[in-house]
């Protein structure tokens, strides 16, 4: 089966969706069930020496990757069969996602040894991982994103008479600046088909990141305005708003979890460690709904302004239309589905918001 013959088949997003749902739920419920298992003594907990916490802790993450890993895999690979790279870079692809899955257990590891930390040192060690919450966000403030694009992307020249009708349109829009400061930053599409771009960072770091093949398939007319939208409407502002509000998300959740654990005062070390994981996996679950919601709220807002700003509602959507088709994304899709998992609204629900104002 060719790759459109096989995106068009009415199994394949019901098999990426719940190979997705299922990952997210075992990774949810499982810390609670070991946690009430532990709780009326259904099993017995392992010893609490360092060296036994230690192993249990990245056993318990090995076990979750044996268990999680395959729908992991399922989902990414028709996650990125869905994005037309899975001829191009197969190899590639699993490569990247073994070394992935890989540091993820070993960032988990450190996660789940940083609370035994917190309980065994409970008259410091919440300030401690305040700290390093402090430190996190301002390395990430400082290097968005690790340094992309500086480090991660291969820049891509745009031809002179291209990038002179951009700067034509740019300017016609008030972006001049963006020409002046040389934030706009081309690089080369990995599949040479994903029309994308956005901002990223703040102050010298920032950059206006744009795909080469939204060069090569969109003429610079509709460049500049998804570009302007982006500017003038979304803004780089937000996603340093974005970023503080998940900073102090992360916060929200580690006092209120700690607190939580404390105040019940379990006898076993085990009970608190799994209470702490699973107040902290059902917070961050939370966020799923709570983060693609905010999204998906800031791409209606921004589809609105840009037509009371002016702009024409067939040319608009005529471009979502377009990107819709080169992007091969989904035009409408269930509800609940989109309330889970698309931080982008699908162009269905965007068309529809169009034709209403």
């Amino acid at each position: 089966m060719n790759s459109s013959s096989y995106l068009t088949c009415p199994l394949y997003p019901k098999i990426r969706i719940w190979c997705g749902i299922s990952s997210i739920g075992f990774n949810l419920f499982l810390p609670w069930i070991i946690f009430f298992l532990i709780t009326f003594k259904v099993i017995s907990p392992p010893g609490e020496s360092v060296g036994t916490i230690f192993l249990t802790i990245l056993f318990y993450f090995c076990f979750v990757f044996f268990v999680n890993g395959p729908l992991d895999f399922i989902t990414g690979l028709l996650l990125e069969k869905k994005s037309r790279r899975y001829s191009y870079s197969y190899q590639q692809w699993i490569s990247q996602w073994l070394a992935g899955s890989f540091v993820f257990i070993i960032l988990q590891t450190v996660g789940g040894c940083f609370l035994y930390f917190m309980l065994a040192k409970a008259g410091y060690g919440f300030f401690i991982g305040i700290l390093l919450l402090i430190v996190a966000a301002v390395v990430v403030q400082r290097w968005h994103f690790f340094l992309i694009p500086s480090l991660l992307k291969k820049s891509y020249s745009l031809s002179h008479e291209y990038f002179s009708q951009l700067s034509q349109e740019l300017f016609s829009l008030g972006l001049q600046k963006m020409i002046e400061e040389g934030i706009l930053y081309f690089y080369e599409s990995e599949d040479g088909v994903s029309v994308n771009g956005g901002s990223i960072g703040w102050g010298a770091q920032r950059r206006y990141m744009i795909s080469s093949a939204s060069a090569a398939l969109l003429n610079p007319r509709e460049l500049a305005l998804l570009i302007w939208r982006d500017e003038k409407i979304i803004g780089s502002q937000e996603i340093r708003k974005h970023f503080y509000c998940s900073w102090i998300y992360c916060v929200v959740g580690l006092v209120g979890a700690d607190c939580v654990v404390f105040n019940m005062k379990l006898p076993l070390f085990w009970g608190q460690w799994l209470l702490l994981l699973s107040l902290l996996s059902s917070w961050f679950f939370l966020a799923l709904f709570l983060l693609p919601s905010y999204s998906r709220k800031k791409h209606f807002l921004a589809d609105a302004q840009v037509i009371r700003h002016g702009v024409d509602k067939q040319e608009y959507s005529a471009l979502l239309n377009k990107l819709q088709n080169l992007n091969n994304s989904e035009y409408k899709t269930s509800t609940y589905i989109e309330t889970i998992f698309h931080p982008i609204p699908t162009l269905d629900s965007r068309l529809q918001q169009l034709d209403r104002l």
